[in-house]
């Protein structure tokens, strides 16, 4: 008798080569050259470009620094990555995709982005848009929303509080970063697909997480804050983040400063 054990492709085998990705949140998608010195990726629909000096860590890990950008993000992406780099963990590897830990600079610091990068082209790429900032110009505009609205909007906010006021913590919506919590601050954002999420605020290895049922033209009021004391792995706080009554989450949301 014999016996066949299929083992998953090491990390090594992916340092070169073609690879695609659709980024979470997003209708963009990219294919990246890869070789032992640089990544050259380009935007499928716009043509832009972008090239990065890649340097392995270890053979599961490595940093990109940005040689070049061209396109209309350019000056925004020039302005960040003067000051960072982008560092990727990978956490599994199959034949057709491997799945991934974004991070700025460092794999200590909290992720940025959970994604799988494929090996091969999707014909037809799914929508992977699933929630879109509203700065303060659209905010009243968005307000209106009915039961016939194609959205749902999320209102995410954190209360002024003197105690751990210096303190900013990370929120997520299903694992996509979402925003930088401030003290005293409220963020608003379109929800544009249905159904059971979480939302999850982290700071540190302490987080906490709620799920969130979206059907559009409803609109959801989350409470996030870091609550004094000591906790879990003997930090002075601990996270929280409540779903609140809309009348409730109006009136805490008119008194904040909006992002």
């Amino acid at each position: 008798m014999l016996f066949a054990q299929k083992e998953s492709p090491a990390c090594i085998n992916i340092h070169t080569g073609t690879f695609y990705i659709y980024p979470k949140n997003t209708t963009e998608k990219y294919v990246d050259t890869r070789d032992n010195e640089f990544v050259h990726e380009t935007d499928i629909t716009t043509g832009d470009t972008s090239l990065w000096k890649i340097k392995w860590l270890n053979d599961c890990t490595y940093s990109l620094s940005l040689v070049e950008v061209s396109g209309e993000k350019a000056d925004a992406v020039r302005a960040i990555m003067k000051k960072h780099t982008l560092v990727y963990k990978i956490k599994s590897v199959t034949n057709e995709y491997y799945v991934f830990d974004g991070y700025l600079d460092k794999t200590t610091n909290l992720p940025i982005q959970t994604d799988t990068m494929w090996t091969t082209d999707k014909a037809v790429a799914a929508n992977n848009e699933l929630f879109k900032y509203l700065p303060d110009s659209l905010q009243a505009k968005a307000q209106k929303i009915s039961d016939t609205s194609k959205y749902a909007l999320l209102y995410v906010y954190r209360p002024g509080k003197l105690a751990l006021s210096l303190s900013d913590f990370l929120v997520y919506f299903d694992n996509n970063l979402m925003c930088v919590m401030h003290n005293n601050t409220g963020f608003v954002f379109k929800i544009l697909k249905e159904g059971n999420f979480e939302l999850k605020s982290r700071q540190y290895k302490a987080e906490n997480t709620i799920p969130i049922h979206v059907k559009f033209g409803n609109e959801y009021y989350v409470k996030a804050t870091m609550d004094w004391g000591v906790h879990k792995h003997l930090y002075n706080f601990k996270m929280d983040n409540q779903l609140i009554s809309t009348a409730e989450g109006r009136a805490d949301f008119g008194d904040l400063k909006h992002k």
